[in-house]
């Protein structure tokens, strides 16, 4: 005899199939808030003949796994800034859009390039002849660089499709750029500056800094004329280190105007909870 809860489930996914959008939205609401006792029933019915059913199953699968996803941000944002990865911060960001990349090959692909600069940077203790191999690997040779034919699009912001593309904007560009540094233990930080993410290579005084976008190695002062070209003038206190949090905020901000762009109401939503998540461990 089938168990009160199954025979629950199992009108639910009846009315999922429902004409009616009303019926549908509040068959879905408690299907999510059933949780994990109605995902195997959703993946079953994600194969179903019923194509309306197929669908909205797929829909609300994906949503429950999506909260999923969220609730791991929420436990990574309670920690204190020094225990933030912004490396599985990113990751997680990725997987709240498509819970179906293939996490562990991007990590492969990011040890490969780790691998390799790690070799390169053996013999070498030039902060300056190290950068240039950084920027030499990924920019020049790895062809890493800021996506100007479509600056607006949200795969800009998810690491996995910028290693993807190879394309990307400022921010995601200078993760690749730190989550390869710290696989060949080079001094790299990400630098927040106005309007363009910058990344800092060795302490303060050796005056080095990196443009994820095309490779460029600068001065501080050669970043300030150029954030001022941009129209983004800089002053020298904006050149201070982006902790993890600060700077998964601010992906979720570029999410969230990206999505505004396309008025994909839900998506900035979903960016907006994020943000404020990060925002309230502050």
């Amino acid at each position: 005899m089938a168990s009160l809860e199954s025979k629950t489930i199992a009108a639910l996914l009846d009315l999922l199939a429902d004409d009616s959008p009303t019926v549908v939205a509040a068959a879905r609401a408690k299907l999510l808030h059933l949780g994990p006792v109605a995902e195997c029933a959703l993946k079953d019915a994600v194969s179903s003949d019923e194509p309306r059913l197929r669908a909205r199953a797929r829909t609300a699968l994906l949503d429950l796994r999506r909260r999923d996803v969220e609730r791991r941000i929420a436990e990574l944002a309670s920690l204190p800034d020094d225990r933030i990865s912004l490396e599985q911060g990113a990751l997680l960001l990725a997987e709240l859009e498509d819970p179906d990349f293939d996490r562990a090959a991007t990590v492969r692909l990011l040890d490969q390039l780790g691998d390799r600069m790690r070799v390169r940077a053996e013999g070498l203790r030039d902060s300056r002849q190290l950068a240039e191999e950084l920027a030499r690997l990924l920019a020049s040779e790895w062809r890493l660089r800021g996506n100007d034919d479509s600056p607006g699009d949200p795969d800009n912001s998810f690491v996995p499709r910028v290693l993807e593309k190879r394309r990307g904007i400022p921010i995601s560009l200078a993760a690749v750029y730190l989550f390869v540094a710290a696989r060949a233990g080079l001094p790299l930080e990400g630098i927040g500056t106005p309007g363009h993410f910058l990344l800092r290579f060795g302490a303060a005084a050796n005056n080095l800094y990196i443009d994820p976008t095309n490779g460029r190695r600068m001065s501080m002062e050669e970043a300030m004329r150029m954030l001022a070209y941009r129209g983004f003038p800089a002053r020298r206190s904006a050149f201070e280190p982006a902790s993890a949090r600060e700077i998964l905020v601010r992906m979720c901000s570029n999410l969230m105007a990206a999505y505004q762009r396309r008025r994909a109401t839900r998506s900035v939503e979903r960016w907006s909870r994020v943000r404020e998540r990060l925002l309230a461990e502050v």
